[in-house]
């Protein structure tokens, strides 16, 4: 059963094993309420080994709880693993970002120095070339006169 309150919030009906609680939640929980009191109540019918014992809701209640406790803590430890795993990615992503940089910037100095170094090689070798025809020209001009 779901009541409308004046302020706009819901009391909506929870069942767990066959005890009703009224719980206050806002017009729009209330479908995730009745989710998460299912999946309540399936939890306190495993611990209760699915039967009507003689165990106390309030006892079976308390050990559900603590056994989502202890699922919060697991996770807790695992998510902030996963944070700092997640730290040490970033800081070796952004260290191969700089060493991709310097690498960028060693070979394009390279190049450029490459590029100098034959601009020079094929001057000074056409210049050379240049000199032999000269040289040689003057040289069979010499012996013709």
């Amino acid at each position: 059963m779901t009541e409308e309150m004046s302020d706009g919030a819901r009391v909506v009906d929870v069942t767990i094993r066959g005890s009703t609680y009224r719980v206050a939640c806002g017009a729009s929980e209330e479908q995730r309420l009745g989710e998460l009191a299912s999946r309540l109540s399936r939890l306190v019918e495993a611990i209760s080994g699915g039967g009507r014992s003689r165990t106390s809701d309030t006892l079976l209640l308390l050990l559900a709880g603590l056994k989502l406790e202890d699922k919060v803590e697991e996770l807790t430890q695992q998510l902030s693993k996963a944070t700092e795993e997640l730290s040490e990615y970033k800081a070796m992503h952004s260290r191969e970002v700089r060493l991709r940089g310097s690498l960028e910037g060693l070979l394009r100095y390279s190049l450029s120095r490459t590029r100098e170094l034959l601009t020079y090689v094929n001057g000074t070798h056409v210049e050379e070339e240049a000199h032999d025809t000269e040289s040689a020209a003057v040289e069979g001009t010499a012996g013709t006169c």
